[in-house]
């Protein structure tokens, strides 16, 4: 079997199933809640649930789950306590938008132009220029 028949390479646990298996076919991972929007990088997922929290599974080398460690996880983990109206994972970043329309990244956010230096662990607020 090729890595292009399967549903989902596994090697970090970004499926979120609680193992490292890959996966041929789609499946649930957890009946949590309702899940209103998801985004997935090749390493990571995002998700956000009906009650507007953020949720985070996979690798974490860089932060990009923003929960404060460098840890992966193999299942969905709550990400702060904030609302969240939409997510974007890439690589090794991710930027999301908050209920009050504030804009947020982490990971490694230089990759969005955002001069941060290291890579941050948890979301930090884009400000603007005014």
């Amino acid at each position: 079997m090729s890595f292009d028949d399967r549903w989902g390479n596994n090697i970090t646990g970004f499926l979120g199933d609680g193992t490292f298996a890959n996966r041929k076919s789609p499946f649930q991972i957890k009946k949590m809640s309702k899940w209103i929007d998801v985004s997935a990088s090749w390493n990571h997922t995002l998700a956000i649930k009906s009650d507007k929290s953020l949720w985070a599974w996979g690798d974490n080398q860089n932060g990009q789950l923003g929960d404060g460690t460098s840890a992966s996880k193999d299942i969905p983990v709550q990400i702060g306590k904030d609302k969240w109206r939409a997510i974007s994972a890439a690589t090794n970043n991710n930027i999301g938008l908050k209920t009050d329309n504030s804009l947020w990244v982490w990971g490694n956010p230089n990759a969005f132009g955002v001069k941060t230096g290291s890579p941050k662990n948890i979301p930090i607020q884009i400000k603007t220029g005014k």
